[in-house]
């Protein structure tokens, strides 16, 4: 298994001798590094994080994450980004034209492309520490997410998907960006208004959930 200092290297294109004379070290040193026989130093981690601006430090001895992978490359795309401004005629609403300038980003698209794929990747790694980090004999986060994933194959139309979404509105932290934590619906019907109503009066009997904490990070 690589650690991280492998793939940082060869992601940003800086093979080993340099790394060397810009660290004043060996190629040894580095060499062992990779290899595991040597942790790198404190000294040298200080180092390197001043070489390659914006990775953290916990990266460069140990084996990465395919999202911390992603993420070194989203690094990479940024710190090399060109852009230039661009000006061009426009007109507002009641015909006056002016000169508008707009910043275009020579690796924009693919900063966005890896960006969403390391959201992806964090999330397919938080379920699998769910499953896999779970203890006691039960697997019981295992079967609430089989059961989670059936309810979302039926699609967003289904009766079991609405309730989820339902549920959602107000297991989710108000301060997270799930989606839910405001409105549910951009424009409710008065039977899903009135629907999630009840339901909120079914919460607040039986005390499942505390209105008055949670609505406060609103």
């Amino acid at each position: 298994m690589a650690i991280g200092l492998q793939f940082i290297c060869e992601t940003f294109g800086i093979e080993y001798k340099e790394l060397a004379l810009k660290m004043e070290t060996s190629p040894q040193n580095i060499n062992a590094w990779l290899r595991e026989k040597r942790k790198i130093p404190p000294m040298r981690l200080d180092q390197l994080t001043k070489i390659f601006p914006k990775i953290p430090k916990g990266f460069f001895g140990r084996e990465l994450f395919p999202s911390e992978k992603t993420l070194v490359q989203e690094i990479f795309f940024e710190l090399t980004d060109e852009y230039e401004v661009v000006e061009y005629e426009d007109e507002d609403e009641e015909g006056n034209k002016y000169i508008r300038s707009e910043v275009v980003r020579q690796h924009d698209g693919i900063i966005n492309y890896l960006r969403e794929k390391h959201n992806k990747q964090l999330l397919i790694e938080q379920y699998q520490s769910l499953i896999f980090d779970e203890g006691g004999d039960f697997n019981v986060n295992e079967k609430l997410l089989k059961m989670f994933a059936n309810v979302l194959q039926h699609g967003s139309e289904d009766k079991q998907y609405q309730l989820l979404k339902m549920l959602f509105y107000y297991l989710q932290p108000y301060d997270s960006d799930f989606g839910f934590g405001s409105d549910p619906y951009l424009e409710p019907s008065k039977k899903q208004e009135d629907m999630y109503g009840d339901f909120e009066q079914f919460l607040r009997k039986y005390n499942l959930f505390n209105f008055e904490e949670d609505y406060k990070n609103e």
